[in-house]
């Protein structure tokens, strides 16, 4: 199993600040969630509490790449007060 690299709390707040500003469903629908955990309890027979998770972890591992991905804003396009 490969290891992760640790997250700098730098980079956590940045994920979050930028997770805050998403509009809902953004990152993952409610039923994509939902199916993640059906599978989950069907293919591993485990208990629902542990398939939500499977299913968060899911989650937060989809919102990293997209915040990962996201376009960069230029210096040129910052904001000026």
């Amino acid at each position: 199993m490969a290891r992760r690299r640790k997250r700098e709390h730098h980079e956590s707040e940045a994920l979050l600040a930028w997770r805050r500003k998403q509009r809902p469903r953004a990152i993952m629908r409610p039923s994509t969630f939902e199916r993640i955990v059906k599978k989950t309890m069907a293919r591993y027979g485990i208990n629902r509490e542990r398939a939500k998770q499977i299913a968060g972890a899911a989650y937060w591992r989809t919102a990293e790449a997209r915040f990962r991905k996201r376009p960069k804003r230029h210096a040129s396009h910052a904001r000026t007060r």
